[in-house]
């Protein structure tokens, strides 16, 4: 994820990233096992831990509050989203962990594994970035409401592009 533009990063990883942008680190990915004082740090955790008043805000990021929709469409996206079968599946996935192998992944979340981890979710709605994913019966819906904006095709195109996201 640190090889990646910062755009295409989770929300909750963006913050992280802009802090760690003014050093130069080098990232190598070290199998469980040989990490030991991670492991003794994970084991030996405060029985109280104070936080500030300011750490909700690091975290908890409402993801739809910079959603370019009405009230009445964010209310159908989010009951289509919870009826649709496979975006079901793929926040159980996004929540439990993908698996190693893209042959271990359900047919049907095949076409999210090359960019799982950009993918998040908050309730119902799924994120790719900070695109949402449109559930297969509001598609065509979003297209016209993209088009009814009257701003030119590459126009629609760009908006599409900048705000939602189906494989």
């Amino acid at each position: 994820i640190v090889v990646k533009p910062l755009n295409s990063a989770p929300k909750r990883l963006q913050r992280m990233l802009l802090r760690l942008q003014k050093y130069n680190l080098k990232v190598k990915y070290k199998r469980g096992k040989e990490m030991f004082l991670a492991d003794t740090l994970s084991r030996a955790h405060l029985c109280e831990v104070s936080t500030c008043e300011y750490s909700a805000d690091w975290e908890e990021i409402d993801q739809t509050s910079t959603l370019a929709v009405t009230e009445e469409q964010l209310k159908a996206l989010q009951q289509a989203s919870g009826e649709d079968h496979v975006l079901a599946q793929l926040r159980d996935t996004v929540q439990h962990g993908w698996p190693n192998n893209k042959s271990e992944v359900p047919e049907m979340l095949h076409a999210y594994y090359d960019f799982r981890d950009e993918l998040t979710h908050q309730g119902p709605l799924v994120f790719k970035g900070e695109r949402l994913v449109i559930p297969a019966k509001m598609r065509k819906e979003m297209m016209e409401v993209t088009h009814a904006t009257h701003i030119g095709r590459e126009g629609c195109i760009r908006r599409a592009r900048e705000t939602m996201f189906w494989p």
